[in-house]
């Protein structure tokens, strides 16, 4: 496709997808509360709401109140810094042609991610709505639809200027004065990976979780552009992933010397990323210093972090000015996002690993298929690391490789892999290899053995129910004695929100914890313990490896390799047993099976 049929297919693919979300009422997040505690504050009424989920993103929340049927806009205020605050108003998202309704406004005084707790400042007027409220008559809605908008304005005004990258590192000549830290000498294979990235205009680097693409390649990569007076930018998909890899590389440019004022992570931080690294976040130190240091702040930043979603909006009128642009989990980015990094002239990076999990769109395969006004939404349904079919083959092309599950053939990136991985330990390694990469996957600790075991729980419920109970009460037996154990940093996953809510009704501790989730909702994080509930039997679909419409390989791996330390398998292992090449067959093959009632003296 040319830059314009690019352009042309973008903006279409998100008027459609717009509409498809306003018409099924999808592209919203609809948060239940969990708690509300009301106090006084300087003759106002404030609430501590405790929410059922995270907040994916405080810039389009309102409040619906079941009591009077009334939404309330949010307006927020700025951190408590000595004693201040500064209100800034959210801008409102687009509404629904029937929900033009004004809305009323309260106030957000914090939002803090890692509870889980939104406090709210009610003004007078609105303090009879709010009082006495119970935590069934609140609800937090996220509207969602706002940042499909924003992308198609980003190729309006700039999709037929994008182009795959030509030129190559200012830096290309440079590879060999790299400085490695002492005792963190990069690998003869990561070595070839930072020989790639500054030495080809688009390049890709595929690594397992624990191959070092982050601390070990990435990082280098970033510390030889800052040492060197350069400026480059790191993108992700979530703010998970993109705090995730932050995280890794400012553990490599502390450890070199570098002073973290000479970068910043633009966005909605994390409560605990901004308690981290409080030095990323010029822009909201006290007024009276932002204003006196905000151009030398400016101009000392070397390194951009933030969100696609983010730049779709930040950068639709100016560019980035980076001399190299990184997308890290580039897997989970899809096309159509990442696509926005390509009306630079700079060398542009892939980070990631395209046997986890693909990105999510609302629109299924099916409907993409057979309806002629889906036909361009596999813009949001396939991964960003194909981006290059879009300028070498037609609209026709890529659409059919993407509904045919076939891999495209990549010419114009370079990619390396990594092939060590040092998260994994070899047992895990090699079904991991078997099933998923290749045969010369191994692992890095080859006198370690990663702990895997599996507890039979027998399916009793009808076909394709997504549930399990017997899982159920088996998860809360082993939850029980792993917290007996001093063992509290465990996650539970599964493939169904059927399953996420029956084990969210058993298990109300974890549940306000928020340590059930489903497995699309974990990338990007990961636990010293993963509890796995599989659910399905002769049903199978999102766990069934051998299918490639479900992906069910992707979802497994994502799901495994979120564990750092143990994984435990939760299923009926009388009906796994018996299958043959599945990846769940094969990890209960070099588990050990475990009974709950001997498992509290092991």
């Amino acid at each position: 496709m040319t830059p314009k049929e690019i352009r042309d297919t973008a903006i279409n693919s998100a008027d459609v997808y717009y509409k498809y979300l306003a018409d099924n009422d999808k592209g919203l997040q609809v948060i239940d509360v969990f708690d509300v505690k009301p106090f006084r504050f300087a003759k106002t009424l404030q609430l501590v709401l405790r929410l059922s989920a995270k907040i994916v993103d405080v810039d389009s929340i309102f409040i619906y109140l079941k009591t009077n049927n009334k939404k309330y806009n949010v307006v927020q205020f700025g951190l408590y810094r000595e004693g201040k605050r500064e209100e800034v108003e959210i801008k409102e998202v687009n509404e629904d042609a029937e929900d033009k309704a004004p809305r009323e406004t309260v106030r957000m005084i914090m939002y803090n991610e890692n509870k889980h707790t939104l406090r709210l400042d009610i003004p007078e007027k609105h303090t009879k709505d709010f009082i006495n409220l119970k935590s069934s008559d609140i609800q937090i809605i996220s509207d969602l639809k706002f940042l499909v908008w924003r992308v198609r304005e980003w190729y309006d005004k700039n999709g037929a200027k994008i182009a795959l990258p030509t030129n190559l590192s200012i830096l290309k000549d440079t590879i060999n004065e790299i400085e490695f830290l002492e005792n963190l000498e990069p690998s003869d294979n990561q070595k070839q990976s930072l020989y790639n990235i500054f030495n080809n205009p688009f390049s890709y680097i595929w690594g397992a979780p624990g191959t070092g693409k982050t601390q070990f390649v990435l990082a280098y990569a970033v510390l030889h552009y800052i040492r060197n007076g350069h400026r480059v930018g790191i993108l992700a998909a979530t703010n998970n992933a993109l705090e995730q890899v932050l995280r890794g590389v400012i553990k490599m440019t502390d450890k070199a010397a570098i002073p973290r004022n000479v970068i910043a992570r633009k966005g909605n931080p994390s409560q605990g990323f901004l308690h981290d690294f409080p030095e990323l976040f010029p822009h909201l130190l006290k007024k009276e210093k932002q204003q006196q240091d905000n151009t030398e702040t400016e101009q000392n930043i070397q390194l951009i972090a933030c969100t696609l979603d983010y730049y779709a909006s930040e950068y639709k009128d100016r560019k980035m000015n980076m001399q190299h642009l990184f997308l890290d989990e580039a897997g989970y980015a899809n096309m159509i996002k990442a696509g926005m990094l390509f009306n630079h002239k700079v060398p542009i990076t892939f980070l990631g690993d395209h046997a986890q999990l693909p990105p999510v769109c609302e629109l299924n395969d099916f409907s993409i298929e057979r309806e002629k006004e889906f036909e361009s939404m596999f813009l949001w349904a396939q991964s960003a690391i194909y981006i290059e079919t879009l300028f070498n083959l037609s609209k026709e092309e890529v659409r059919y490789q993407y509904l045919k599950n076939i891999t495209p053939t990549l010419r114009y990136v370079s990619k390396t892999s990594l092939n060590t991985t040092y998260r994994f330990a070899e047992n895990l390694a090699k079904v991991l290899g078997y099933h998923v990469y290749s045969l010369d996957f191994s692992s890095g600790n080859k006198d370690s053995v990663t702990q895997i075991y599996y507890i039979h729980a027998t399916k009793e419920e009808e076909y394709k129910s997504r549930t399990s109970i017997t899982e159920v009460i088996a998860i809360k037996s082993l939850t029980r004695i792993l917290n007996h154990k001093g063992i509290s940093d465990y996650a539970i996953l599964t493939p169904y929100k059927n399953q996420v809510k029956m084990l969210g009704q058993h298990l109300p501790d974890e549940r306000k914890e928020f340590k059930i989730m489903t497995v699309h909702g974990s990338q990007g994080r990961e636990w010293d313990t993963v509890i796995l509930s599989v659910t399905d039997t002769s049903d199978k679909w999102f766990v069934d490896s051998l299918n490639p419409n479900s992906r069910g390989l992707n979802l497994v791996n994502t799901a495994v390799s979120r564990a750092r330390k143990r994984l435990f398998i939760v299923c009926d292992t009388n009906y796994w047993k018996r299958q043959t090449g599945q990846l769940i067959t094969d990890l209960i093959r070099v588990g050990k099976e475990i009974n709950l009632d001997k498992y509290l003296g092991m």
